[in-house]
């Protein structure tokens, strides 16, 4: 079983996936999927995720600025059974640093805040990530 505090009190691995295109020379329009996993002492899992459309503008050569909205939810498990919650209305936010620029590869420093309002229920994630983008 999980409490409250142990979800508020823990972290874990994040992950996100995107995939899109740019609008112009420096804004982006894409899907973005977002997601922060929890494991516990009971060999359960905790997983939180956004899913949502968003655009990215680069407002310096290296700078970049995400936002989006789109739906997130939870899933919890132990390896033999899992149950997903009622997806609800998210919003996520993102600020990056491109540190290695080539002409098709980019690897960059992110931060990102994410919040869904699932039933009875606020999610909320934080993430620092090491992006590999292909162009």
């Amino acid at each position: 079983s999980f409490s409250e505090s142990d979800v508020l009190d823990g972290g874990g691995p994040a992950i996100e996936l995107h995939i899109g295109g740019m609008l112009g020379p420096r804004t982006a329009l894409m899907f973005d999927d977002f997601g922060v996993g929890q494991s516990f002492d009971n060999d359960a899992t905790l997983t939180s995720a956004i899913a949502s459309a968003a655009v990215q503008h680069w407002v310096a050569p290296r700078v970049w600025l995400k936002a989006g909205i789109g739906a997130g939810g939870l899933r919890a498990s132990n390896g033999t059974f899992s149950v997903s919650s009622e997806s609800g209305f998210g919003v996520l936010g993102g600020v990056g640093f491109e540190m290695v620029q080539r002409t098709q590869f980019v690897l960059d420093l992110q931060a990102r805040l994410s919040s869904a309002s699932i039933p009875e229920e606020r999610v909320g994630n934080f993430g620092i990530l090491l992006g590999f983008n292909w162009y």
